[in-house]
């Protein structure tokens, strides 16, 4: 058996016509701009690499009438990937305070500061001051789409 042609996919952007054959890329390493396709390389008989698009592709321009949000904090941020070079924080593993047991200061049974989380928002939910529970259990958990009983 023969092999007649070799076929594999490629990268190229649509602005710059450059072509890249790692797969994955989001933004042009030569130009930046966000607007890479998959398009198919084939190998002919005389050994040249000749490209076709998949598809053609329009970009559309939805979303370009009004300016970006603000980027916002917190835990989870919905923040827009705009170029390469931007840091992304939010894939950034976090940080842990917590105490490594072998530290020569580290003291197991009488540390007196607690590494419990009181001040976010998941803990708010369950933690009310004055020692209640807040909303859990009881009436407040009922649902509201449920059929009632007639009286």
């Amino acid at each position: 058996m023969l092999i007649k042609r070799i076929r594999t996919y490629a990268q190229q952007c649509k602005a710059c016509f450059k072509v890249y054959f790692k797969s994955g890329l989001l933004f042009c390493p030569n130009c930046g701009s966000k607007s890479m396709i998959k398009v198919l390389a084939d190998v002919g008989k005389d050994g040249l690499i000749h490209y076709s698009s998949l598809s053609d592709k329009q970009f559309s321009h939805k979303g370009l009438r009004y300016s970006l949000p603000l980027p916002k904090g917190g835990r989870r941020p919905d923040q827009l990937l705009l170029s390469l070079a931007q840091r992304l924080t939010f894939c950034l593993p976090r940080s842990r305070n917590k105490p490594h047991p072998l530290d020569p200061d580290y003291i197991s049974q009488s540390f007196p500061f607690s590494f419990n989380d009181v001040t976010s928002r998941g803990a708010q939910i369950a933690f009310r001051a004055g020692g209640g529970r807040g909303r859990v259990g009881g009436a407040w958990h009922r649902n509201p789409n449920q059929v009632r009983k007639k009286k």
